[in-house]
């Protein structure tokens, strides 16, 4: 049971690791990458 919540656990890493990898490769630059997020999240988070 244990085994296979690691190897899930490790299977979502590489996942998002292979899906970082892809962004970085597609943008060409970190402040393009600062302009997607603020297109996605065009208000800053006000915690309360």
């Amino acid at each position: 049971m244990k085994k296979k919540l690691i190897v899930a656990t490790l299977a979502v890493f590489f996942l998002y690791g292979g899906v970082i990898g892809t962004v970085m490769q597609v943008a060409p630059s970190q402040q393009e990458m600062h302009l997607v997020t603020k297109d996605m999240h065009p208000e800053p988070i006000e915690t309360v």
